[in-house]
């Protein structure tokens, strides 16, 4: 059974300043290629939503997160994400050089 895939507000936030940074570096055809891996690691993750790392950040609007990484070659970004019953909710997408959780709790785009 797979679960149902929800984004938060930032999520589509987060793909879509990462596909254009894609995007002015090489090209769009980058950009799509990020966007598609990281559909293709959600739905991965809603067929084995316990397969990523359970996360224990101390900030309360992180708890129950979990994280992945989306599948190659972009595999230097994360995805946190909760699950319940149901769905699998998607919360962020991020590089995992930054200082996390701080960069989790940041809006889009603020570097």
């Amino acid at each position: 059974m797979s679960l149902r895939i929800v984004y938060t507000d930032d999520f589509p936030a987060d793909v879509a300043a990462q596909a254009r940074w894609y995007a002015r570096q090489r090209d769009e055809a980058l950009a799509l290629d990020y966007a598609h891996a990281v559909e293709a690691t959600l739905e991965f993750l809603a067929q084995h939503p316990e397969i990523g790392t359970l996360c224990n950040y101390p900030e309360p609007p992180l708890a129950g997160l979990r994280f992945y990484l989306v599948e190659k070659p972009f595999d230097r970004h994360l995805i946190y994400y909760r699950i319940s019953d149901e769905e699998l909710v998607a919360f962020r997408v991020v590089p995992g050089a930054r200082d996390l959780p701080r960069r989790l709790l940041d809006p889009p785009g603020a570097e």
